[in-house]
């Protein structure tokens, strides 16, 4: 007996769509080519499609679209980059440089809705033709390709892969401490406790824009309920409750996403000066440029909405691109502002290189129950071949934590390093320098107490250092 395998939904319709990449799989230039051709054509009819509509409506009505409505029943494998196709479109969406659409010459403004079809579908072509790009230019004779192919992958896809609330505790733990405080109010003009509070308000008129949206359904069924559906027997009044309500719900969807400096200092209670600091800080501006461009620079792992994710018009208009952008951008872009003051990035950078090391520890030592800790050790390691003897060891250095629990020791060494955007996007180079940074010399550190220590009364000893 045998049963056969029922792919997802999602699979199923991934593997149609590439078909006619894999069917050139055997010449990698033709798979790039065919890319390139359609990453154009997409792009330039998602330019076309929406070139009448306002930009906030379409991008609003866009994240209704596709985003999952229903958090307990959504699954990875029934949906696609959701998030990044909604920045992908955002991004070609501000490219035309102002939000207001152009109507063409004797025609009308279309609705949002009349556009999402194509949006929707042509934005899902650029995903494949993206993926495909990078799958068949990857330089398979460059050793880490496979660790660049999968990180730029990763910058392009996958969004946020923390929980939120961890993200939200990390960013307590890092800037809500007074020394921190004053360099960001220094640097910045603002703390990332007001910088949380400004991009949260986004999320939460969001949420209430949305259900407005709905409640404006609501009202309308039961308007037309009253009258059994006859739009006939409808006041004058009600006709124009209608129209409102029915403007709220599907004509106009960016009218509830788009705020204002002032708008947001109302919602947050914040003082004007410090919620305008803080959009400035956080939005990329409407620029004209060409889409295709734009997009190729997406794909290439090169966003500005990672770190501003917020889009801004020249009128002071602000609207989210997806709320699941925001408080992840925040660490990042501090931490970028602040290293331009090095007094500042001194302080930010001790505070936080302490709270990895205390942190590692803690996550360690609580499988260990009844383990002595020593964080900050320091031992003494030889400085030349003739040292063959802890005693004979000359040079002082420091581990940030040992932990000893009967005759076992564990040496932790925390690197309080990130990986740079070029190194995120698959440079090979930047890549191989940050691992280095981040893996070889943590464990060239960890060896070195390995090698530093004898199993004798010295290694006892050097222990009380800590």
């Amino acid at each position: 007996m045998s049963s056969a395998l029922t792919l997802p939904p999602l699979w199923v319709d991934g593997l149609e769509r590439l078909a006619p990449y894999l069917a050139l799989a055997a010449e990698p230039e033709s798979v790039v080519a065919l890319a390139r051709q359609r990453l154009d054509e997409a792009t330039v009819a998602i330019v076309e499609a929406t070139g009448s509509v306002d930009a906030f409506d379409v991008l609003e009505a866009f994240k209704r679209q596709i985003s999952p409505q229903d958090p307990e029943t959504f699954r990875e494998s029934d949906h696609g980059a959701t998030v990044a196709m909604i920045e992908l479109a955002a991004l070609i969406l501000a490219s035309r440089g102002g939000r207001a659409g152009v109507v063409p010459s004797g025609g009308g403004e279309a609705i949002p809705g009349e556009v999402l079809p194509v949006l929707q579908v042509r934005v899902q072509e650029l995903m494949d033709a993206g993926q495909m790009l990078n799958t068949f230019c990857a330089d398979r004779d460059e050793p880490l390709h496979r660790i660049s192919f999968g990180a730029r992958l990763r910058e392009v896809a996958v969004r946020n892969s923390s929980y939120p609330h961890m993200v939200e505790d990390t960013l307590t733990a890092l800037f809500n401490v007074d020394t921190v405080e004053t360099e960001c109010r220094t640097v910045l003009g603002c703390t990332v406790d007001e910088i949380r509070t400004v991009l949260s308000a986004f999320a939460q008129l969001a949420a209430q824009g949305w259900n407005s949206g709905l409640d404006a359904l609501a009202e309308l069924d039961d308007l037309l309920e009253v009258v059994d559906g006859q739009v006939d027997n409808l006041t004058a009044a009600e006709i124009e409750q209608a129209r409102e309500l029915l403007g709220r719900a599907v004509a106009r969807p960016g009218t509830h996403a788009v705020h204002t400096a002032e708008e947001i200092a109302t919602e947050t209670g914040l003082n004007l000066g410090t919620v305008t600091v803080v959009l400035t800080l956080f939005s990329t501006p409407m620029r004209a440029r060409q889409p295709v461009e734009v997009v190729r620079e997406f794909f290439e792992g090169m966003s500005p909405l990672r770190t501003r994710p917020l889009l801004s018009t020249s009128d002071g208009e602000y609207i989210a691109v997806h709320h699941a952008l925001l408080i992840p951008a925040i660490r990042e872009r501090v931490e970028e502002l602040l290293r331009t003051t090095n007094a500042a990035w001194n302080t930010y950078s001790k505070h936080r290189g302490a709270y990895l090391e205390g942190e590692a520890t803690r996550l360690v030592a609580r499988h260990l129950p009844g383990c002595v800790q020593h964080l900050g050790f320091e031992y003494f390691v030889p400085t030349n071949d003739r040292q063959t003897t802890p005693a004979a060891y000359a040079k002082l250095v420091e581990g940030d934590a040992l932990l000893l629990i009967d005759d076992v020791a564990v040496i932790i060494e925390a690197k309080a390093v990130a990986l740079r955007p070029r190194s995120r996007a698959g440079d090979p180079l930047r890549l191989r320098q940050d691992l280095r940074r981040i893996v070889t010399d943590a464990a060239d550190q960890a060896d070195r107490s390995v090698n530093g220590f004898s199993p004798t009364e010295d290694f006892v000893s050097a222990t009380t250092h800590g």
